[in-house]
């Protein structure tokens, strides 16, 4: 691997920290209203719990569990924590979450570069950095409020202590430091362990048949296991977050019947990665580094690059439906795509038409970025906002609500209650009779198909609130005339 000697300086780390950082502006201070605004709330709920409880950190809560007291059962709740310690100190506002995510994306683009200089030439590799920070899924979800970014930087951070371990034999601080970054990953998005075999397959690499002799070695390997096992096996003690009566392998993961759709394949490989993971630009530098990649520093690109199809194939129904399951393609993508523009220039910068369509193909990608995930900042449902004022004038923070929703903790946030969320589709005639002995409020969308059910509700509930987009009942038995 390459020294690092001569290959940084300050300013570098600076700027490709406010570039990244200014990738991450738009949007900063809306409400959680744009897209995946059903996984943004759940970490933002999360978050604020925590502020106006204890702040117990093993006791992460919900607001679809009505009041229940038991913790939920979260991935590693670490990320959300830290945006409640900005709660405490300025106040409960969505913003906060994103500052958390923008510091953490900022950070994984320098680590990056640190990375990458360890893999690429020192230009490659700053080349490598900023092209991360225009890769379109990148930037929209490592500023949502969700854990990708502080995952990612832990990744891409432990995947440099790897090889700072290997190269120098310091277990300590380096593989200390590695095993504690990878298993923080792991735990913030249970998938990432299938990237884990980029560093083990560098440890297997530098000590060969005495790694089973390492006591360095097992040691690195118990710390990211105990780790892990030992926040998983807690969280079975809470109550689940999400309604998956399949469980997480049949319903997320669900390899064999994913892999044996063509449409799969289609949505991940043709449609997702060259607009969302590379850009069009993006894919033909990309093409031109691949080659290369297999077999620069021993191939460690063309690993990381196929631990990533991995753990994206071996996600299954999890990385069809959420585009951020997508995000760890986005800095070895930016790796390829900085070789294969310096194999470009390297071929071709003689001739004045190349290097023009080079600077062409190279501002192309941010504006290819910007245009493509332009309308994801969009603000939907904003009738949510008049709908927690009217919760406000009717109910206390103790009154339950139901929604008729499959998106169990959207409206609940907004509405800032508690309660519980079932699409009325889903309930039998007893689920409805029971509703006044589980929630005081009812709230529905009012979508054209809620005629269907208008009836029972105007017969047995009173309205209170009645707006184009929504319905208000109360769910005390209506007075007899």
């Amino acid at each position: 691997m390459k020294s690092l000697k001569g290959h940084f300086s300050s300013y570098k780390y600076f700027f490709i920290f406010i570039v990244c950082a200014a990738t991450h502006l738009p949007g900063l201070f809306n409400p959680i209203l744009d897209y995946h605004g059903w996984a943004q709330t759940l970490r933002a709920s999360i978050a604020r719990n925590y502020a106006q409880t204890d702040m117990n950190f093993f006791h992460p809560q919900v607001d679809y569990q009505g009041h229940n007291p038991n913790p939920a059962a979260t991935q590693f709740p670490l990320y959300s924590y830290l945006v409640a310690l900005l709660y405490k100190i300025f106040g409960v506002h969505d913003c906060w979450g994103r500052v958390v995510s923008l510091f953490f994306a900022s950070f994984s683009a320098v680590a990056l570069y640190f990375l990458a200089g360890r893999l690429l030439a020192e230009s490659a590799a700053f080349g490598a950095a900023l092209i991360y920070c225009f890769i379109p899924v990148r930037i929209y979800f490592m500023r949502a409020f969700m854990p990708e970014s502080m995952a990612i930087s832990a990744l891409l951070a432990g995947f440099y202590c790897v090889l700072r371990w290997t190269e120098q034999k310091k277990f300590f601080p380096y593989g200390w430091a590695s095993a504690l970054l990878l298993a923080l990953a792991c735990l913030l998005k249970l998938p990432y362990t299938f990237l884990l075999v980029v560093p083990v397959w560098v440890i297997c690499q530098k000590e060969k048949t005495a790694i089973l002799k390492n006591l360095d070695v097992w040691l690195w390997i118990s710390i990211i296991g105990l780790s892990m096992s030992a926040w998983y096996y807690y969280t079975t003690l809470g109550i689940p977050t999400l309604l998956n009566s399949q469980g997480i392998v049949h319903g997320e993961l669900n390899l064999w019947v994913e892999l044996r759709d063509l449409e799969f394949w289609s949505q991940i490989f043709l449609s997702r990665f060259p607009e969302l993971l590379t850009t069009y630009a993006g894919l033909l530098f990309f093409l031109f580094g691949l080659g290369a990649a297999v077999n620069l520093n021993n191939g460690y690109l063309a690993v990381w690059l196929c631990a990533t199809v991995v753990y994206t194939l071996a996600s299954g129904h999890y990385s069809r439906v959420h585009q951020y399951a997508s995000v760890p393609f986005a800095p070895v993508n930016a790796c390829i795509i900085a070789q294969g523009a310096q194999v470009y220039w390297q071929k071709w910068s003689g001739r004045k038409w190349a290097r023009v369509l080079f600077y062409f193909l190279l501002l192309s990608i941010p504006i290819h970025a910007a245009l493509r995930i332009k309308h994801w900042y969009r603000l939907d449902e904003k009738w949510v906002l008049r709908a927690a004022l009217q919760a406000a004038k009717i109910s206390t923070p103790q009154d339950l609500f139901y929604i008729n929703s499959s998106n169990q903790p959207f409206h609940l946030y907004h509405l800032k209650r508690k309660g519980w969320v079932r699409p009325i589709e889903s309930m039998s005639d007893l689920d409805l009779r029971l509703l006044p002995q589980v929630a005081r409020f009812y709230l529905t969308p009012n979508y054209a198909d809620w005629n269907a059910h208008q009836v029972y509700f105007k017969e047995h509930f009173k309205l209170l609130v009645e707006d184009p987009d929504f319905l208000i009942y109360d769910l005390r038995p209506a007075p007899k005339n």
